[in-house]
């Protein structure tokens, strides 16, 4: 897997595992791969065919609050 290693992990906020949300790995030292997936129930998995390889990334970490309600764009917004 061209040296791609699997990746699991918890998510915790405010010491509770994250109900549900989306974690991405950017890397910062150009190892060429870059990565994501769900939270659920505070536990996130990356096979390996989809891992990372080994070096330093920037980790964003998503999840609505369950009270802000969704916003769509306006068709102006978006552009194609």
């Amino acid at each position: 897997y061209g040296g791609r290693e699997p990746l699991s992990g918890t998510v915790t906020l405010k010491g509770e595992p994250l109900d549900g949300g989306g974690i991405q790995f950017e890397p910062l030292e150009g190892q060429g791969t870059s990565g994501g997936s769900g939270i659920a129930e505070g536990r996130f998995v990356i096979d390996r065919q989809f891992g990372l390889k080994p070096g330093r990334y920037l980790v964003r970490i998503t999840s609505a609050d369950g009270a802000t309600p969704l916003t769509q764009p306006n068709s102006s917004e978006v552009t194609g």
